[in-house]
């Protein structure tokens, strides 16, 4: 029981670790911006990043784009994840276009759809 016990507290420390490693990964900036749109069974949200990691997580997680589609809006000019199976559309823009793009409106226009559809 207590080699049990052992093995418990050092996976426990090393998930303690994977994680301070993973929110220093994400957080960490590489220079460009990123937005990301995910449309997936009827419903849209956006988020915001400051590096590709978490935008290439959610590429290969949206795979084939069965659970959803992503539009990845980005100032990176050579991004291009390696596991974007169909499930993304990538669009290059500047800064000035990308921050122009208000999570306010693309709320608003999903909101606008969802209403339509309810009516029909």
């Amino acid at each position: 029981m207590a080699k049990l016990e052992q093995i418990k507290l050092e996976y426990e420390k090393a998930l303690d670790i994977a994680n301070k490693l993973y929110n220093e990964l994400t957080n960490t900036p590489d220079g460009y911006l990123y937005k990301v749109i995910i449309n997936s069974y009827g419903s849209k949200s956006t988020s915001d990043y400051i590096n590709q990691y978490p935008v290439d997580s959610l590429v290969s997680e949206y795979g084939d784009g069965y659970d959803g589609l992503l539009t990845i809006y980005t100032t990176n000019p050579k991004y291009n994840p390696d596991h974007n199976y169909g499930c993304a559309t990538i669009n290059i823009i500047n800064e000035s276009e990308l921050l122009s793009i208000s999570n306010k409106d693309i709320s608003k226009s999903q909101a606008f759809c969802n209403l339509i559809s309810n009516l029909i």
